[in-house]
């Protein structure tokens, strides 16, 4: 067998069916899991989520699962039902959803947050691991690096930018030696 590169797992079942998440995380003993629309509600294209924290803390303390949560908040393809600032967002998730990490992301896919908004909130929130969630690029990674503490990247990192595409070998290249920049 080939040998399995030493790495951390972890996991995403859409649409964020956090419960499935933790069942295979248990199964698979993976490290975390991406939990969308964690604690708030939202229209998205296949009807209202549902904010399922409180439900999910209690599972996961069933399952005696070690997964740590990766909570999203104002998540990208989506319209929250309560319209509130980012920052009180992710105090929310983190402070009463026991979240730990917030994932923040621009408004759609291959689109970064604001560079301002998430600044206001490592300043606000320092104690609380912020990872940048979309639109993570080589040429922008620099900008929200001291403001960030991990980063979910992929369609930079694609033929074109392009996501129906494969992985550009490049691209993963040019990011890599960046972030080892940046380090």
């Amino acid at each position: 067998k080939d040998k399995v590169p030493d790495m951390h797992v972890g996991l995403n079942i859409l649409q964020s069916d956090h419960i499935a998440d933790l069942a295979v995380a248990k199964a698979t003993e993976a490290e975390f899991l991406r939990a969308g629309y964690y604690t708030e509600a939202a229209i998205v294209d296949v009807g209202i989520m549902e904010g399922n924290g409180g439900k999910t803390l209690r599972y996961r303390k069933a399952l005696n699962c070690n997964a740590r949560i990766f909570a999203d908040v104002q998540i990208k393809h989506s319209y929250p039902l309560a319209r509130r600032d980012l920052l009180d967002s992710v105090e929310y998730a983190y402070d009463r959803g026991l979240a730990d990490a917030i994932i923040i992301t621009g408004e759609k896919t291959g689109k970064s947050a604001d560079i301002n908004s998430v600044k206001t909130i490592k300043e606000a929130r320092p104690d609380i691991p912020i990872i940048l969630g979309s639109g993570t690029t080589v040429d922008n990674i620099s900008d929200f690096a001291p403001f960030i503490d991990a980063v979910i990247i992929g369609t930079s990192l694609h033929y074109d930018g392009a996501l129906q595409t494969d992985l550009d070998p490049d691209r993963v290249e040019q990011f890599m030696k960046k972030v080892e920049q940046l380090r």
